[in-house]
């Protein structure tokens, strides 16, 4: 009896003595973020009398970068201008005079480019793609390109400018000729492109192109919010833009999967907002958005995960920007500026 009694006190005393335990909080991880202290390094070419502009460029890495278009050095036209970590130098052989527009790369041995028609470059040899058996009408032409392999890559340009080549041939893709491509990005694992164009009536667009065909997924007449934009660049089911719009500068993306265009920020009445015109990632977390004040200032605005930050001026002006790529570590933009071409590097501190 006593055993039971001793029992029965001790599971009494540990229920009254022992408090509940408490819930575990949520612990919330904060965003990934990159560094935002930067410094920009500009380099101009050309003698300021003959035209010279860069319409595009490819970051390898820090010791590898190769801006694009046309210009003279020393009286003599060149196409390529690559940097080897020391210093800038012509790139040859020299390929039209009509200048490139674009570039993309498979890799540092297959680097291709568009300049109305495509050429490439393969260990050292330049290939030059004939795209006269494609009967592309008079003013249509590659202007920019895109690829997922050596065996999927996509060309876009003016008056409805469409090719694809799979690996063996080129072959013209039909569009309404109202519409002007001028930007392309895409999905490196399904291979299907993404192409803006915009028309003389200030229509824009968003097309998809894919092997089962084209399809508009963003009308900017139609959709809501009706939103504009002049680059444009895909990451993880998402296409993320921004640019100069009627009342103001906005940074928004197109969700794939919900089929929707959110807005991300509005810079109305903020001295961030400036014209856009370049848009350089390759995560979400560092994108790089360039562009120029009304005065033609020079304007970084960059996104970290978390917030934006802008930086007016002290890098470069410009009357006419080219494209911009980062490899994730230094960014690249490039245009042209009282009539030479520029490149500007930036790097973080």
């Amino acid at each position: 009896m006593k055993t039971i009694i001793s029992i029965l006190l001790l599971l009494l005393i540990s229920q009254y003595s022992c408090s509940p335990t408490e819930p575990e909080e949520k612990k919330v991880s904060p965003p990934d973020t990159t560094s935002q202290n930067f410094s920009f390094e500009t380099v101009e070419f050309g003698d300021g009398y003959a035209s010279s502009d860069f319409n595009d460029v490819w970051v390898f890495d820090e010791n590898n970068i190769w801006a694009v278009g046309f210009l003279y050095l020393e009286n003599k036209p060149v196409n390529i201008m690559r940097w080897d970590g020391k210093k800038w130098f012509p790139q040859l052989p020299y390929i039209t005079s009509s200048g490139l527009s674009g570039i993309w790369a498979a890799d540092s041995s297959n680097i291709y480019f568009a300049c109305g028609a495509i050429a490439k470059y393969e260990k050292g040899k330049i290939i030059e793609y004939d795209l006269g058996a494609l009967g592309l009408p008079s003013r249509e032409g590659v202007e920019k390109i895109w690829g997922s392999s050596n065996k999927n890559i996509w060309g876009v340009g003016k008056w409805g400018t469409i090719v694809h080549y799979d690996g063996k041939e080129w072959k013209k893709i039909e569009y309404d000729r109202k519409w002007l491509f001028f930007s392309i990005t895409g999905n490196k694992e399904t291979g299907i492109a993404y192409a803006l164009a915009r028309s003389s009536d200030d229509g824009f667009i968003i097309v998809e192109l894919s092997e089962g065909g084209t399809n508009v997924i963003y009308d900017g007449s139609k959709d809501q919010p009706s939103l504009r934009s002049l680059q444009m660049k895909y990451y993880e089911g998402k296409l993320y833009l921004g640019g100069p719009d009627i009342r103001s500068t906005k940074i928004w993306y197109y969700d794939l999967k919900t089929k929707k265009a959110v807005l991300q920020k509005d810079f109305i009445g903020t001295k961030l907002d400036v014209d856009i015109f370049q848009l350089a990632m390759i995560k979400n977390n560092d994108i790089y958005y360039i562009g120029n004040t009304r005065n033609l200032e020079g304007s970084l605005i960059h996104y970290n995960g978390e917030r934006y930050k802008g930086i007016i001026g002290g890098f470069h002006r410009s009357s006419s920007y080219g494209g911009a790529h980062t490899d994730g570590n230094i960014c690249a933009s490039v245009g042209f500026y009282n009539n030479k071409a520029f490149v500007t590097i930036i790097r973080r501190n």
